[in-house]
């Protein structure tokens, strides 16, 4: 994930599609975006009404556990500012369908999707990660692809792509191989891919020969 990060050389606007306790990835964007940057944060902290029922997580997780995650959040960046560090910090709290498609197209240097794990939340938020990056060098990464829709694990990835669960995420997974047509870079769960002219490649600063689906 750091890596990632360095690509960019200098200050950047920075995107973060789900935070939870903010102790994960977020931690690293801190500690490790360079002076001059924005970092966004986007979570909803909170229950919300899916098919008229609450989703999996948060079935799992009761409202005390939610409002943990979100006090654990603000604290961590309050902590952050009294540190004086240049980074400004915008700490937003909606669900990111729709709260994304108000975001401005090339716009993003830097997106990380690790919102929903059902097939339709994380598809909508990749997609509109793709809409909001900036169409040259920018970058757009995730967590959760542990299983590769491969041939044989292909058709119960499928039907179980909007079901929940950890610590395989189907949906995660089936959302990454449509949207992508397979071909990221993936370390880990840990997954990334550039965008170049207009483009999404594996490679930066480079089109690769067998290009993926285009930017715009």
């Amino acid at each position: 994930m750091l890596k990632a990060l360095d690509f960019f050389k200098g200050p950047i606007n920075a995107l973060e599609i789900g935070t939870w306790f903010g102790t994960g990835s977020t931690q690293l964007w801190l500690d490790h975006l360079h002076e001059g940057s924005t970092l966004t944060l986007v979570d909803m902290w909170g229950a919300k009404q899916f098919g008229g029922s609450r989703n999996l997580q948060m079935r799992d997780h009761p409202d005390s556990i939610i409002d943990d995650a979100f006090q654990s959040t603000y604290n961590r960046i309050k902590e952050f500012e009294s540190k004086d560090k240049d980074i400004r910090i915008n700490m937003i709290r909606a669900q990111s369908n729709p709260f994304l498609s108000e975001l401005r197209s090339n716009h993003y240097d830097f997106v990380y999707v690790d919102g929903g794990h059902r097939y339709d939340e994380a598809q909508y938020d990749i997609q509109e990660g793709k809409r909001i990056l900036k169409t040259d060098g920018g970058i757009i990464c995730g967590d959760d692809y542990e299983l590769f829709p491969s041939e044989g694990r292909l058709s119960d990835m499928i039907t179980n792509k909007n079901v929940d669960t950890a610590p395989h995420h189907p949906g995660v997974s089936m959302a990454i191989y449509d949207e992508f047509a397979a071909r990221v870079n993936v370390v880990n769960g840990f997954w990334w891919v550039f965008s170049h002219q207009g483009q999404f490649t594996r490679s930066f600063g480079m089109v690769d020969d067998d290009p993926l689906p285009s930017v715009f």
